[in-house]
């Protein structure tokens, strides 16, 4: 079983984001596997609620030549950074950890996040992905209806 751990190096103040929020992060270092990895872009804005794989191939690249062991493991580390993005406060800089991935008892197979909260606003009405709960246009009337969410999918094109 793998060890999940969060550590604050830096409080934050203020509120948190809520899972509707865009939030603006800077990822300060980024290991897997005993290995630095090299961030393609390392000051992200995306939804709190964004997608594991695009909030992971926005930061290293979609072409990062990590090898599929590396991205598992470094796709455990965003799993759990993005699961706790809504418990840290504007200005918090945290470091997530996953231990022993393959219950090997080795550092192959560990994954390090240390990143900071730079800020974080709420989505204009009608960004909000469906998974957020509400919909604050009607979808019946072409004047009103609902914006698309902002596609993430464009980065690193």
């Amino acid at each position: 079983m793998d060890s999940l751990q969060k550590t604050v190096h830096q409080e934050g103040e203020g509120s948190s984001p809520r899972f509707g929020d865009q939030v603006i992060f800077f990822f300060k270092e980024l290991k897997a596997d005993g290995q630095i990895i090299h961030m393609q872009e390392p000051h992200l804005t995306f939804p709190a609620s964004g997608d594991t794989f695009t909030v992971l191939h926005a930061v290293v690249g979609v072409e990062n030549r990590l090898g599929e062991h590396r991205m598992a493991i470094l796709q455990q580390g965003f799993n759990f950074f993005l699961d706790s993005i809504t418990s840290m406060r504007k200005g918090e800089i945290a470091e997530f950890y996953v231990k022993d991935l393959d219950n090997t008892g080795d550092k192959q197979s560990e994954c390090s996040l240390f990143v900071e909260l730079k800020d974080f606003y709420p989505l204009p009405a009608g960004y909000a992905p469906a998974h957020v709960g509400y919909n604050p246009r009607p979808e019946n009337s072409q004047e009103n209806a609902a914006r698309p969410y902002l596609d993430l999918q464009s980065f690193g094109r």
